[in-house]
């Protein structure tokens, strides 16, 4: 969170804010959580399913996200930190362990019919995320900026947010396309959680996955709770990379 501290102030300072109209939970909340930069406070548990690897060899992977957020304030200017924690319950070439660890700090400012969001982001990898192929010139640590931008149009969601990071040995930027359908207060239907991968070094994707994900959210005993199941495909036929993916989400509200 301390992050964004210097850069707040400099995004923000001449920004005017517009109150948005605060519309009830049963109005809205289908649409908040299809929204990575909306200001919600959540707990999200995700297991992702990699059921098939571009390539000869029969693989597959299993990993845990734990993705809390939270949203502040910090000189009247609203924030989001968002944590995501990776533990790799079994990796395709066998074994567990900690994966990669993220962490950003977003300013949220109204634009428009929607919001944008510009903020640090750091990622932490352990050496086998760092040096998938078992070398040692891998970074452990990237850091740079995010960007975002999300607007409500009608019953649906559209935008993007990307993350660029930057270290000696890598470069890239991931961007998550934004697209959803409210069917209903309670379910939308959209993309999901995927991200295309841009590397600058090698200039081309690294990542050009597809997805289906359904969202459907409710009260129990007075708890409001989000669960979600998404399919993707990646057309970047590239040998040891995820082919299929299906992942899995239960995730609690707090508004």
């Amino acid at each position: 969170m301390a992050l964004a501290i210097g850069v707040a102030p400099v995004v923000a300072v001449h920004a005017q804010r517009d109150e948005e109209p605060e519309p009830t939970i049963e109005e809205d909340l289908a649409r908040v959580v299809v929204d990575p930069i909306a200001p919600l406070a959540q707990l999200s548990v995700l297991v992702e399913h990699d059921a098939t690897y571009h390539g000869p060899r029969d693989l597959d992977a299993t990993t845990l996200i734990i993705r809390p957020a939270i949203p502040f304030s910090t000189w009247d200017v609203q924030q989001l930190a968002r944590l995501s924690i990776e533990y790799e319950i079994d990796r395709p070439e066998g074994g567990s362990g900690l994966g990669v660890t993220e962490i950003f700090d977003l300013v949220l400012v109204p634009l428009g019919p929607g919001r944008l969001a510009v903020g640090p982001v750091l990622e932490l990898r352990p050496d086998v995320a760092a040096n998938p192929d078992g070398g040692e010139d891998g970074d452990n640590v990237l850091a740079g900026p995010a960007v975002g931008y999300v607007a409500r149009v009608g019953p649906v969601t559209l935008g993007a947010l990307t993350r660029t990071f930057l270290a000696p040995s890598e470069q890239r930027t991931s961007i998550q396309p934004v697209v959803a359908v409210t069917l209903a207060p309670w379910i939308s239907v959209g993309v999901g959680d995927l991200e295309l991968d841009w590397d600058w070094e090698e200039g081309h994707w690294g990542a050009l996955p597809i997805g289906l994900a359904v969202d459907v959210v409710g009260d129990v005993f007075g708890q409001w709770i989000r669960v979600g199941v998404e399919g993707r495909y990646d057309l970047h036929d590239v040998d040891g990379l995820y082919e299929t993916r299906v992942a899995g989400r239960f995730a609690l509200l707090v508004r």
